[in-house]
């Protein structure tokens, strides 16, 4: 039985789950998935479902849905979804039951849209079935009787309150279309109008995915499962879509299903919340209780995986639930007689790590980013995606790259990769300038310069196993062949900690942590100098985030290893990088070691950043552990800390439009005046602000910043704290 807390008096329940079981067929014989799991969700409600990977949350959505794999049975238990047993539905009954009761956000967007309509074609057919709400008689359908009553069909009038939007019986396509292009603006989208013109190729991850939450609200579900559903958002366009279906769900009666492993963030958008382990409901109750006083064990393991902006790498590895890293330490204790320590770590070579000063001993830049700048050309308009842009990194380094979906971190990466070639400026390897394409680099290059991705499921070939996976890579960027590939690859499984019995194993047959562990053991096929991460950990729940960026502080320290780290999540950032660049609108508004720019940030977007992720990790009662907290490393760790939580953000203290793609090509005024509450009006508006190096301060002496700036239009030196800022300018001549 799970441990039970205190909970608020029963509404009517869009969903009940009683005593549900469902198991896999293996190689191994059938495995139970969920195991006599019941739950129950009130209309309007929202529930939190939270675990780590394979715990069974996803499988819990996709019986809902009915979407079950043919290898899933459902052993007993019952379903009920808006007064339906679900798993008793016809064909026809069913089809109509998603169509108008259930709505569904994945993980990747990418997939739920289709490639070949624009999103508003798509949006619009959403409307367009949602109205078709005819009523269906499940009983007449069913393969098995059921009493419950049917829901009664929902309008969009409660979905919509401008009242030049009330839908009637004879909504139009083009009232379709006014309701798809409002649904657009609800979700914060950029330029509502070129969106739906656009193809999802054509959007960010994050634009995406507001596309198909748009989809998810047209039909005003009697129930929405969120399945990892923000996470390709950045901090505060994900504090503005959790509000906009907070508001939204409560306003229509819409009952909520949210899976994330984001687990703040579940804190403070759910009332109730279930702690899945293993596929038991171990743990339920009110979320400010759950996570402020968990009773179980299991729970508190979670919770202290979670990074908070105010740890560093130096305040030691994150807390793990890896049971395959405990298993590994069993069988070095049994082989050894003593585990295995942080001294002898060796890279995928067998050579032994070097120190941090020496990686960092060459003073001349690992890769370097001179003067680039892309722009795209969408219909009628040119939208600027980097502007200008400078960057470096050391060997041994890592750079976090920050900023919101749109920003132009994604084009900056793939620009690097040598995917995408630049309008102008050069991407420098040790000095020396690379093609701009990829198909133009040499071995040598390649095998220099890795990517590890968001989605490990994308990036791999499924149905390849490990062996195939490793071996190709090897003999391609590292020329190895027979036994010296085998040695090889065995070697790379053991850098990513996983056992040789997996190298027979398919990909598609791993967990999302073992599969991103694959990801990067490809990576580093070849010893590369730089490793290119892009969203490596957002798409990982918090046990296995937390093992995979302890296993990439372990390799970086160990083959000297570069990272440009991307990522929006400010905690995770905080965690691994050595320095920090704030990307906004394809320019870099702030940069500079990240103790600094956490502890003192100068850009009002910087500080806006910092706001809305604390203003979530501060949603619930979910606090830092005391490792963190009790630090003994630099100052700029323990400021951060302390500071972050006095720092507080809605939607409303934010002008013009989060997240609009940057269309100015005139590069006249700052990119963020349309949006700063600390504007100077017309200069901010008219003149382009220059790079301004801060002077180094101290966490409670930031209110001098302003006199001790001084003006450089070159400040790139690897400790400079540097701003693109008017509100600095004033001190230009300052010593």
């Amino acid at each position: 039985m799970p441990e039970m807390h205190a909970t608020t008096p029963k509404r009517a329940t869009p969903l009940t789950i009683d005593a549900l079981s469902v198991s896999y067929r293996t190689g191994a014989g059938r495995q139970l998935a969920l195991d006599a799991l019941s739950l129950s969700i009130g209309a309007g409600e929202a529930y939190g479902l939270v675990g780590e990977s394979g715990s069974g949350k996803s499988t819990v959505a996709l019986a809902i849905a009915r979407y079950l794999a043919k290898e899933a049975r459902i052993e007993h238990g019952r379903i009920e979804l808006a007064g339906h047993d679900v798993h008793a539905l016809g064909s026809r009954a069913l089809r109509a039951l998603r169509r108008h009761d259930l709505g569904f956000v994945y993980q990747d967007p990418a997939r739920a849209l289709n490639p070949t309509l624009t999103i508003g074609d798509q949006l619009i057919e959403s409307f367009e079935l949602a109205l078709d709400r005819a009523s269906f008689d499940a009983s007449e359908h069913a393969r098995a009787p059921t009493h419950s009553p049917a829901r009664e069909p929902a309008t969009h009038s409660r979905l919509f309150a401008r009242p030049n939007l009330h839908v009637n019986p004879h909504f139009s396509r083009r009232d379709a279309r006014a309701a798809a292009l409002d649904m657009l603006d609800r979700v914060r989208m950029p330029s509502a109008e070129r969106a739906a013109a656009s193809y999802p190729h054509q959007l960010s991850g994050g634009m995406q995915q507001r596309a198909v939450i748009a989809m998810a609200l047209a039909k005003a579900p009697a129930l929405l499962i969120l399945d990892e559903a923000t996470t390709g958002l950045d901090a505060t366009v994900e504090a503005e879509i959790i509000a906009l279906i907070d508001t939204l769900r409560r306003a229509s009666g819409t009952a909520l299903l949210f899976i994330s492993h984001k687990l703040p963030l579940v804190a403070g958008l759910c009332e109730r919340v279930g702690i899945l382990e293993k596929g038991r409901l171990v743990e339920e109750g009110l979320s400010s209780q759950v996570f402020d006083r968990p009773s179980h064990p299991y729970t508190s393991a979670l919770i202290a995986c979670i990074p908070t902006i105010g740890r560093t790498r130096r305040d030691g590895p994150l807390a793990t639930l890896d049971d395959a890293r405990q298993d590994r330490s069993r069988e070095d204790v049994r082989r050894t007689g003593r585990p295995a320590t942080p001294s002898e770590t060796v890279d995928a070579s067998g050579m032994r790590a070097a120190s941090a000063e020496a990686m960092r001993s060459d003073t001349r830049p690992a890769l370097e980013l001179v003067d680039i700048s892309k722009t795209f050309h969408i219909g009628r308009e040119t939208v600027c995606a980097l502007d200008h842009v400078h960057l470096a990194i050391h060997a041994g380094e890592t750079l976090g790259l920050v900023g919101e979906s749109g920003s132009g971190k994604t084009t900056l990466a793939r620009i690097v990769a040598g995917l995408v070639a630049p309008d102008t400026g050069s991407v420098k390897l040790d000095g020396e300038p690379l093609p701009a394409r990829v198909e133009r680099r040499t071995r040598t290059h390649t095998s220099a310069l890795q990517s590890v991705f968001q989605n490990p499921q994308s990036a791999l070939n499924r149905a390849h196993r490990l062996r195939t996976l490793l071996g190709r890579a090897v003999g391609k960027l590292a020329g190895l062949r027979g036994r010296e590939r085998d040695d090889r690859v065995r070697a790379l499984l053991d850098a990513v900690h996983l056992p040789h019995g997996r190298l027979h194993a398919r990909a598609r047959e791993l967990s999302g942590g073992q599969q991103q562990r694959v990801a990067i053991a490809r990576a580093f096929a070849g010893r590369p100098r730089i490793v290119i991460c892009d969203e490596p950990t957002s798409a990982l729940d918090v046990s296995v985030q937390a093992s995979i960026l302890n296993l990439l502080v372990e390799l970086q320290r160990s083959a000297q290893t570069s990272y440009l780290f991307i990522s929006h999540d400010l905690a995770v950032v905080r965690y691994v990088a050595d320095r920090v660049a704030v990307l906004y609108r394809g320019q870099i508004v702030e940069s500079g070691p990240a103790d600094r720019v956490f502890a003192a940030p100068a850009h009002p977007y910087t500080v806006d950043l910092l706001r809305a992720a604390t203003r979530a990790a501060n949603a619930s009662a979910i606090s830092p552990s005391p490792a963190a907290s009790g630090s003994s490393g630099s100052s700029g760790s323990s400021d951060a800390s302390g500071s972050s939580p006095t720092l507080t953000v809605t939607p409303s203290q934010t002008r013009g439009d989060a997240m609009a793609p940057h269309t100015d090509t005139s590069h006249r005024g700052c990119v963020y005046a349309s949006r700063c509450t600390s504007s100077l009006g017309a200069i901010c508006e008219r003149e382009r602000p220059v790079d301004l190096r801060m002077a180094t301060l101290s966490s409670d002496d930031a209110s001098a910043r302003d006199a001790r700036s001084t003006h450089t239009r070159n400040a790139r030196a690897n400790d400079a704290h540097i701003v693109r800022c008017h509100l600095y300018r004033r001190s230009d001549t300052a010593a």
